[in-house]
This record gives C-alpha cells, structure tokens and sequence, in this order.
C-alpha cells in the first residue's frame, strides 16, 4: 500500500510499519487492570485465558500487564496457569470443561476477550462449578452481552466506537494530506459487575 500511494490505518497492530498511522487501545494496562483488580478482591493463584501468544500483539500485550500486576503485588508468575488457544467460545468452553476437572485450577481467571470468557462460563457451569462461588472471572471487551449474561461479567471496557471513528478519521487525513502519521493510544477502563468473588485474606 505504501509503495502504491494507498493511504492505510492500522488498528490493534504491533510491531507493524511505523510510517503508518495506528489507532490501538492500551492493552497492557488492560491485562494489569483486571488482574490487580482479582489481587484487590484477594485472589493470589490468577490464571489467564488467552489467544495464541506472538512475539508482539494484543494478546502478547495483555499478557505482559497480567505479569507486571502479579509482580508489582509481590505474586509470582506461573506458566501452568497460562491458557492459550483460540479467542473463541468454543475454546472457552473447552478450557471450562478441563478447568471443572482440574485439582489445581486457580480461584480467578482473566480473559483476554469477552467472547472467550463467555465460553469459558459455559464451560465451567457445565463443568458443575459456579461463578463465582467457586472460580471468578473477568473479561476484556465490554460488548453488549458482557452486561446481559448471567451472571454479568467484570470486564475491561474499550471504547471500539471511538477507535474506529478516529481510525476513519485518520484514513480521511492521510488522503487529504493534512498531517503526517500519527500513533493514537486509547484508555481502558474496568467494568465491575457480578463475575468476581471477593475472598477472605487469612
């Protein structure tokens, strides 16, 4: 596109063409939002749900702000509560099921997107477990269903309306020639809501 002239925005890209315009959302302190506030409700044994990890990317993001809660609380890092597969409903439910069974599932799990946390209560729920009596979760995302679900998901909220309106915008700049790239990052914000237990700290 470059080499043709085609004005382009990237969304949601890392490690791409720095020349060209990008509009992303601040994942990484999306990923330390959700689990310091797991760590605030008492939670220390913290697994996260992810899509397959990359050297950069916004799971790759995500998944540095879960380390960086876990070590500014003093809580270490353990790869056994690293899930990774597809951002899917079904590999929510699928890692739901293996959750239910597991002896040595954690008491918390962030996910990196809602549509894989609502898999992943389907699958704990079928499993025989319920949230969040038994196992707590949080999302990433705030689409619509996150608050219609039961029970209603804790979430990290992105404003997507405002990334691709801006997005739009930057497209329109860039063949109108009237700025040079720009690099937009956008805040997250966490949506508290009825997925998380709060635990007793002995």
């Amino acid at each position: 596109m470059k080499k043709n002239g085609i004005p382009a925005v990237l969304v949601d890209s890392y490690g791409m063409d720095k020349e060209l315009s990008s509009v992303t959302i601040d994942d990484e302190n999306g990923g330390f939002l959700a689990t310091e506030y797991l760590i605030s409700m008492g939670h220390r044994t913290i697994g996260i749900a992810t899509g397959y990890l990359t050297k950069e990317g916004v799971n790759t993001e995500r998944l540095k702000g879960y380390k960086h809660a876990l070590s500014a609380h003093g809580l270490s890092h353990d790869d056994r509560y690293v899930y990774s597969g597809t951002i899917s409903y079904e590999y929510g439910i699928e890692l739901g099921l293996a959750l239910a069974k597991s002896p040595d599932r954690p008491t918390a799990v962030f996910a990196t997107a809602d549509i894989l946390a609502f898999g992943l209560v389907k699958g704990l729920k079928k499993g025989g477990l319920k949230i969040p009596e038994d196992i707590s979760v949080v999302g990433f995302d705030d689409g619509f269903m996150a608050s219609n679900m039961e029970p209603a998901l804790t979430t990290v909220r992105q404003d997507v309306d405002s990334k691709a309106r801006i997005a739009a915008q930057l497209v329109i700049d860039a063949i109108e020639e009237k700025e040079s790239s720009s690099n937009i990052v956008l805040p997250v914000s966490l949506v508290e809501r009825e997925s998380v237990r709060k635990l007793v700290v002995n």
